[in-house]
């Protein structure tokens, strides 16, 4: 029996969209992308938008910070000047406090995870569900250049566009990772497996995750 949660995340222009909806639709899973922040919206009160800004990268600001730790800098002082909070674990969540916007991004993730039989889209949950047995995470990237190339042919974006689409991505990642779980630099083992998609179409990638999910098992 295949992994009953699957966890993708995704480089933009590595094609991670579409081979996940291939995963689910191939093991019969919820495919699960958008239902995490409307329900972490409906679980603040407040609107879809809202939650999504949380997710945003914070800037200008963060760029400054990228560039003290170029130079140096320790990562307290990147975390103090960036605003980035200390990572909580769950486990450590106070029944009485009201959890943060990006605190209810994980739970929903990890409630998704409980109810099995799901590929989780982004969001961090590959890093949110690190140690559970049950989750197969995933990473799908391509390089620079390929998937700046994808953009430019199925996005109609000029070339210096996409090259910058793609940097403007990369970073945003980092920076979500930071913000939302104390990461300031990703690691391979935070993934059982990496696809690289240079030379992959999306159905090749996902043949390639759902055998993982079952020798895995």
């Amino acid at each position: 029996m295949a992994r009953s949660i699957i966890c993708i995340a995704r480089s933009l222009g590595a094609g991670g969209e579409e081979a996940g909806r291939a995963v689910a639709e191939k093991l019969g899973y919820r495919y699960v992308d958008d239902e995490i922040i409307d329900r972490a919206a409906e679980r603040a009160g407040v609107s879809r938008e809202t939650i999504t800004k949380t997710e945003r990268p914070p800037g200008l600001l963060a760029r400054i910070v990228d560039g003290m730790a170029a130079a140096g800098s320790t990562e307290a002082t990147m975390a103090f000047m960036s605003g980035a909070p200390a990572y909580v674990p769950p486990s450590s969540w106070s029944p009485q406090a009201e959890l943060s916007y990006e605190e209810l991004i994980q739970q929903v993730i990890i409630e998704v995870a409980n109810q099995d039989r799901a590929v989780l889209m982004a969001h961090g949950a590959a890093v949110c569900l690190r140690g559970r047995a049950e989750a197969l995470r995933v990473f799908v990237t391509a390089s620079p250049e390929t998937r700046a190339q994808r953009l430019e042919e199925q996005g109609g974006m000029a070339k210096r566009a996409a090259e910058k689409a793609v940097s403007s991505s990369d970073r945003a990642r980092r920076e979500y990772l930071w913000r939302f779980y104390g990461v300031r630099q990703e690691s391979p083992i935070y993934y059982d497996l990496t696809v690289n998609t240079d030379a992959l179409a999306p159905a090749d990638v996902a043949k390639i995750i759902v055998d993982a999910a079952g020798r895995l098992s």
